[in-house]
C-alpha cells in the first residue's frame, strides 16, 4: 500500500470540509451572564459574557461581534481560544432606558483554512428593571373597621419578589406579604390599616430597584347616600330656567361630586349631610327623569335617586278662597283655611304684611286644602295682608288680601253718654259720647 502524503492527506481533508460540513462545524455556547440585570436609566453598563468556544483545529482564527436589541453589530473580541472565554461587554445607556428585556446577540465569525468562514450566533436576555407601573386597585375602597380583606394590585412589570407598602400618612410605610408577578399581586390587608376613615398610598417596588411605583389612592370610607325624598326642589318643569338642587343625606365629604345622567355637575359641600348643586336649564330642557348619584373619594358612589322633570300644574287660591277671609285687628292667633287646586305635599303659606313675605305653619290637608296658623303678631294692627302658597317644586300662586279689620266703635254700658238723659223741650245742650275703637 502506497503511504499518504502531505498533500493526499490535505486534499481529504479539504474533500470532507466540502462534503459535509456539519461535521467539523465550529460552535460556541453562551454559560453565563454577570450581572444578570440592569435598572432602567443606568448609564453604560459593564456585563462580562462568559462563552465556551469550540474550535476546529484548521481554523485560522475568529471574530466576536454583538448587537444590542437588533442594532448594529460591534466588534468586540478576536482569536478567542478554544475554552471558557469572559467576553467582556459594553452596553450602552440608550438601551437600559426603559424597563425591558434587552436582546444580546453574540456572533462568532469563524475562518477556516480549507472552507468559507463560518458566522455562528446565538443570543442572551438581560432583563432591564424599573418601577412597575400603570397600578390600579381591586377593590379601590373598604368602609372603616372591618375585617382583613385581599387587595389585588394591577399593573406591568411586577417582578418576582416585588414588595408592596401601604403608607396612610402617619409613620413609616407598612411592607404587605405580595405574591404574584408579572401583572398582577395579592396581599391580606389586615383590620389595624382600615381602623378608621382616611386614605392610604399604595407602592410597588422591584427588587433591586431603589425607586418604587407611582402612587395610587386607596380609601377608607363610607358611601355616600341620598334620602328619599331628598331634593329641594323635588322636580322641575321642561325648559324651565337654571335653578340650585339641594340633596340631602349622609356621608358626603368636601371632595364630593354630584352627578347628573353620569356627568358630573358643579357642587358644594355643605355639611356632611347637605349638599347643592347647580343645575344648568339645559339639562332640563326634556321631560323625563334625571339619575342622581353622589361619589365621594376613591369612587365610592351614593344610590341612584331619580329627579323627575315634568310639567307641574301651577297651584291656585280659590276665590273667596281664604276662611275666615278677614279678622280684627288686635285679635288673638287662628287658624287659616286656603283652599285651591294644585296643591302639594309640604307646601307652605306665606304672608306678606308689609315687611315681606313671611312662612307660616303649614299643614297639608290635600291638594285642595291647607291649614295655617296666623299668629296675632301679624294682624296686630288694621290694614290688609297679601296671602299666597309655595309649593315644594317652587311653584306659587298669585296672592290673594286678608283684610284686617279695625275693631267695632263701642259705647261703655255705664258712663258713655254725659249727660245722659235729658228734659222734654230742653234747649240745646252738649251731648258727651265716652266708649272705644272711635
Amino acid at each position: 500500500m502506497r503511504p499518504f502524503s502531505i498533500k493526499t492527506f490535505l486534499a481529504v481533508i479539504a474533500l470532507l470540509l466540502v462534503a459535509s460540513p456539519a461535521v467539523f462545524a465550529q460552535s460556541f455556547d453562551i454559560l453565563a451572564i454577570d450581572p444578570t440585570s440592569a435598572v432602567a436609566g443606568s448609564p453604560s453598563l459593564g456585563v462580562v459574557i462568559l462563552l465556551q468556544v469550540v474550535n476546529f483545529p484548521l481554523e485560522t482564527g475568529n471574530d466576536v461581534s454583538v448587537r444590542f436589541d437588533g442594532g448594529p453589530a460591534v466588534l468586540v473580541a478576536s482569536n478567542v481560544p478554544n475554552l471558557a472565554v469572559p467576553l467582556a461587554v459594553t452596553v450602552p445607556s440608550s438601551v437600559l432606558a426603559t424597563p425591558h428585556n434587552v436582546d444580546i446577540a453574540i456572533t462568532i465569525v469563524f475562518h477556516r483554512l480549507l472552507a468559507a468562514d463560518q458566522p455562528v450566533t446565538h443570543s442572551i436576555q438581560l432583563p432591564v428593571l424599573g418601577p412597575p407601573t400603570n397600578l390600579s386597585l381591586s377593590p379601590t375602597s373598604v368602609a372603616p373597621g372591618g375585617g382583613a380583606f385581599t387587595l389585588t394590585i394591577n399593573g406591568t412589570g411586577f417582578q418576582s419578589g416585588a414588595k408592596v407598602f401601604w403608607n396612610s400618612g402617619t409613620g413609616s410605610p407598612t411592607q404587605l406579604t405580595a405574591s404574584g408577578s408579572g401583572t398582577s399581586l395579592t396581599v391580606v390587608v389586615p383590620p389595624a390599616l382600615t381602623a378608621s376613615p382616611g386614605m392610604a398610598q399604595i407602592t410597588v417596588q422591584n427588587p433591586g430597584v431603589a425607586t418604587p411605583s407611582a402612587p395610587v389612592t386607596f380609601v377608607i370610607g363610607a358611601q355616600p347616600t341620598i334620602n328619599a325624598g331628598g331634593f329641594t326642589p323635588k322636580s322641575a318643569a321642561p325648559g324651565g330656567p337654571s335653578f340650585q338642587l339641594t340633596i340631602t343625606g349622609a356621608n358626603f365629604q368636601t371632595a364630593s361630586v354630584v352627578k347628573w345622567n353620569g356627568a358630573a355637575i358643579a357642587a358644594t359641600f355643605v355639611s356632611s349631610t347637605q349638599l347643592t348643586a347647580a343645575v344648568d336649564s339645559s339639562l332640563i330642557a326634556t321631560p323625563g327623569n334625571a339619575t342622581v348619584t353622589v361619589v365621594n373619594s376613591g369612587d365610592l358612589t351614593s344610590n341612584s335617586a331619580t329627579f323627575p322633570i315634568v310639567a307641574v300644574p301651577v297651584p291656585i287660591i280659590n276665590s273667596a278662597g281664604l276662611v275666615p277671609a278677614l279678622a280684627v285687628a288686635g285679635g288673638a292667633a287662628f287658624n287659616l283655611t286656603v283652599t285651591g287646586a294644585n296643591f302639594t305635599s309640604g307646601a307652605v303659606v306665606q304672608w306678606d304684611g308689609g315687611g315681606g313675605i313671611q312662612t307660616i305653619s303649614t299643614g297639608f290637608i290635600d291638594s285642595n286644602r291647607l291649614s295655617a296658623i296666623v299668629p296675632a303678631s301679624f294682624i296686630a294692627a288694621a290694614g290688609a295682608a297679601l296671602v299666597s302658597v309655595k309649593n315644594p317644586d317652587g311653584g306659587q300662586t298669585g296672592v290673594v288680601s286678608f283684610i284686617i279689620q279695625a275693631p267695632a266703635p263701642v259705647i261703655s254700658p255705664t258712663g258713655g253718654l254725659a249727660p245722659s238723659a235729658a228734659a222734654v223741650n230742653a234747649a240745646t245742650f252738649q251731648l258727651t259720647v265716652r266708649g272705644a275703637n272711635f
